[in-house]
This record gives structure tokens, sequence and C-alpha cells, in this order.
């Protein structure tokens, strides 16, 4: 009989690869590591409903023209007489209502100086030409995105 028939367990194992040890000799084969495979996750935001949209277009359009009316309003309640309160009060309500409509600081001055002088003018209560300049501007301006300031 030969030694490998005599030995069934060496018999079936030694064609069997032996294990590496973790600090194997240094001139071992190479095994590369396995691929990384880096995933990148985008979350897809529903974005607003169609509700929600006409409720924010509806404010981003008329919180303007609703801003002149009272300008307007304003100039309304202040009499011939009163140049001399009606300057410094106009130029206050400007400079805050364009405040608010987040216009870029050099119109928003601009703004302001010219609604403390249509404050201050008399016989200009009964025209509203801040509600109708601001709902022509209003109309031909270009949609601009959420949060955006005005030029």
């Amino acid at each position: 009989m030969s030694p490998q028939s005599t030995n069934p367990v060496q018999r079936v194992f030694r064609n069997r690869k032996r294990p590496r040890s973790p600090q194997g000799p240094a001139d071992a084969d190479h095994e590369e590591p396995p691929e990384v495979i880096e995933v990148e996750v985008e979350r897809i935001d529903p974005g607003p409903s169609s509700g929600q949209r006409l409720r924010q277009r509806a404010v981003r359009t008329l919180a303007p023209v609703l801003l002149a009316m009272l300008i307007d309003a304003g100039d309304l309640a202040t009499f011939p007489g009163t140049s001399v309160v009606a300057l410094p009060l106009g130029v206050i309500a400007g400079y805050l209502f364009s405040g608010f409509l987040r216009v870029a600081m050099p119109w928003r001055i601009i703004i302001s100086g010219v609604t403390g002088l249509y404050w201050a003018l008399p016989f200009t209560g009964f025209l509203p030409l801040a509600t109708c300049i601001t709902a022509v501007v209003e109309f031909f301006e270009p949609e601009r995105g959420e949060g955006e300031p005005r030029s």
C-alpha cells in the first residue's frame, strides 16, 4: 500500500489551501483588498403642494401692492399744512416698507426719499400713485426665486 492510501485524512485534505495568518510572511502572494463602493444618498423633496405654491405666489405678488396701498392711505391722511411732519414720516414708512420687501439698499434709500416727498407734497392724496406704479412694476417684473432680493 502506498503512503497516500494509508492515511485517508491526508488524502482528502492535501489540495486544500491553508489559511494565512494575519502576520503572514511579507513575500506571500498579495491579495487586493475588496473594492469599496461609495454610495451617495440624495433626498428628493416633494416640494410644496399646488395650494402652497398658489399662496406663496399670491403673497409675493400682493404684498407689494398692499404696502403701496398703505403708502397711499398715509398720503391721504396727510393734509396740505402738515408737510413738516409728513416728510419724515413718509421717509420712515418708505424705508420700513421697502425693507419688508427686501429691496436692495440703494433702492431702499431712493424709495424712502420719494415716499417722504410724496407724503409732503400737497394735493397728492387722491392720486394712488404708489399703488399704480407698484402694480405695473410687479406685473412686468421677471419671476425670481424664493428669498431672492429685489433689484
